[in-house]
């Protein structure tokens, strides 16, 4: 790549993914998972093909748009919100499942499925995509999805005192819901998952009901269920099965959870929600994550050795850290940072040689055999470990398709954060390649030590304070030393005249880390907040092979 750190390229690279990962044949449905252990690899349609992804990826191609404004909208982007929009089939507000003309087998379940239904979760990435949709267009039509999608899950709540569950993981057509009926397990997956979107569409449009709605849950999660102990700790119910350890240890909802109530805190004041979700998140990432972003999909489900990271939990990583800056803990756009420059740009597939369709195979009903290479190139990893694209869990030699979206997004959101504005005071947060109305940032780390920003018009100049700053620090404003004052976590440089170029440059030094995580010990190499080698190196598609200067 030209330049490996930038994320515009990153995200045209995730378009070439959204783009061909779809079945024209089923209306630009998505694929869900590309299994390429074996010769064909095979691109194959599941259940979350659905209102999951569809949504998803509605929402990465606004996403990407927002980042690359003279991107037209495709023929399969189109597709897909037809696609989108036929969902919504029973006229309660829910999006629902379509029933196939005949049961197909899940890979997921191990059985056939054919259900027509409206699930938790699934309602979760219908909301995110109607609110990325209705911020783009300023639709009326989607404006009135919205409110009836939160009529929906109103109806379908259970309301006590000042929390509210629901008794099922999903719905199905005409269902009365008895008042009374107890809450179902593993309400943060199916309906926590629910929070974030919902304090954003009270947020952005104030709509009350989501805001009750997001209440609810939120005081059900964390005053009336022991899904987080008072350390901290996830509490995960063990046994067998799909609703067992692996939904209640499901990493990526859980950190949606977390970064939703989060938001619910910092949208009503509540400071206790920050620091209970605060805590749970730390406890997490000291205990079982690395920190250059490297997460178990599951917890306590084959053990931390035994899994991959996938990159949904990347993205939800990321928002809880911007959850948190948001709270006022500007530390973690570091951490953030950190997770970018490192696993999530490690888990977007630049390497296809191991995806082989070189044997002949007739595509099916389910399945295409053809080409998937040329389809999945910009993709992101489902199980990645720490140092290779193939991780060590059972689905290695897989791909999750909800997952290229997810990295889309996750870089937008990182995108988005790089500096924030205040009146007059501008605010690098991260410092990654943007070009934007007030500033243009370049960095060159960790190739050589020199960070460039051009400020457009006269401002305050913020920037974050990160370790690798020392004593041989310096900074220029057209050439000349500039003074500066440490105020907070941030350098400040007053009246920055327009048109200025502030160069900030510092002897970046290779500090190693010994990291256990994945079940073992990785001896990492850092420079500045890019990890430049890892050891011992992956075997298949190895990760952090061309990163030294």
């Amino acid at each position: 790549m030209e330049n490996y750190f930038d994320l515009i390229n990153r995200v045209k690279l995730g378009l070439n993914f959204l783009n061909n990962n779809l079945d024209e044949r089923k209306g630009c449905l998505p694929y869900f998972v590309t299994i390429f252990k074996r010769d064909p690899a095979e691109a194959r349609h599941d259940w979350p093909d659905f209102g999951d992804l569809t949504s998803r990826y509605i929402e990465a191609f606004i996403k990407a748009r927002e980042m690359i404004p003279d991107l037209e909208y495709s023929k399969t982007e189109l597709g897909l919100r037809k696609l989108f929009n036929s969902y919504f089939s029973e006229g309660d507000g829910l999006s629902y499942r379509p029933k196939p003309e005949k049961p197909y087998y899940s890979t997921i379940f191990k059985r056939d499925y054919d259900a027509h239904v409206a699930e938790g979760f699934d309602q979760a990435r219908v909301l995110w995509a109607l609110l990325a949709w209705y911020e783009e267009s300023n639709d009326s039509q989607v404006y009135t999805r919205i409110v009836e999608l939160v009529n929906g899950l109103d109806r379908i709540l259970i309301k006590k005192e000042d929390y509210g569950y629901y008794d099922r993981s999903t719905i199905i057509p005409g269902i009365v819901i008895d008042p009374d009926a107890a809450p179902m397990p593993h309400q943060y997956y199916f309906c926590g998952t629910q929070i974030h979107p919902l304090i954003e569409a009270y947020r952005k449009l104030k709509i009350e009901k989501a805001l009750d709605i997001a209440l609810r849950l939120t005081n059900y999660i964390v005053y009336h269920s022991d899904y987080f102990l008072t350390d901290g700790s996830w509490n995960c119910t063990k046994g067998a099965g799909f609703e067992s350890a692996e939904i209640d240890g499901h990493t990526h909802s859980r950190f949606a959870v977390i970064a939703g109530i989060t938001t619910v805190g910092v949208v009503t004041g509540k400071k206790d929600l920050i620091v209970v979700m605060k805590r749970a998140y730390d406890w997490f990432i000291q205990n079982h994550c690395s920190s250059f972003g490297w997460s178990p999909e599951f917890l306590g489900r084959f053990g931390d050795e035994n899994e991959g990271c996938e990159t949904c939990t990347i993205m939800d990583q990321i928002n809880c850290c911007f959850a948190f800056t948001e709270a006022g803990y500007i530390e973690y756009y570091k951490a953030a940072e950190r997770v970018c420059r490192n696993q999530l740009f490690e888990n977007q597939m630049l390497d296809t040689h191991l995806v082989r369709n070189s044997i002949e195979k007739p595509d099916t009903e389910l399945s295409c055999f053809h080409n998937v290479a040329s389809m999945v190139r910009g993709g992101f990893a489902g199980w990645a470990a720490p140092n290779d694209f193939i991780g060590n869990c059972d689905h290695h030699y897989c791909l999750m398709n909800c997952c290229g979206p997810a990295g889309i997004r996750a870089i937008h959101d990182v995108w988005n954060n790089i500096y924030t504005v205040r009146g007059t005071d501008v605010f690098v947060n991260i410092y990654m390649d943007r070009t934007g109305h007030e500033l243009i940032i370049k960095n060159h780390q960790p190739q050589n030590d020199t960070i460039e920003i051009t400020v457009k018009s006269q401002c305050n100049l913020h920037l974050a304070v990160r370790s690798w700053f020392n004593p041989k620090i310096s900074i220029t404003v057209n050439g000349k030393n500039q003074k500066f004052v440490v105020a907070s976590d941030y350098l400040k440089i007053n009246r920055v005249s327009a048109a200025s170029k502030v160069i900030l440059t510092t002897q970046l030094e290779n500090i190693p880390e010994t990291c256990h995580v994945n079940g073992r010990n990785y001896e990492v190499t850092w420079k500045g907040d890019t990890v430049i080698a890892i050891d011992p190196p992956g075997k298949y598609m190895p990760f952090y092979t061309n990163r030294r200067s």
